[in-house]
């Protein structure tokens, strides 16, 4: 996944939803989409992975 390009030949942008999870930490849910990255908790519908 890092190897992907930010964006392609005609300017389309990644999107996705990754969950990670720590086991000191918990999860936490990233957002990427528009060039950017938001990190936050994931929301409870997740929480199931993370057991």
């Amino acid at each position: 996944m890092a190897r992907v390009p930010a964006s392609d030949d005609d300017s389309d942008l990644i999107t996705g939803l990754f969950l990670a999870s720590h086991e000191c930490d918990g999860m936490s849910e990233w957002q990427v989409r528009d060039g950017t990255v938001s990190i936050g908790a994931p929301s409870g519908a997740y929480q199931l992975l993370d057991e």
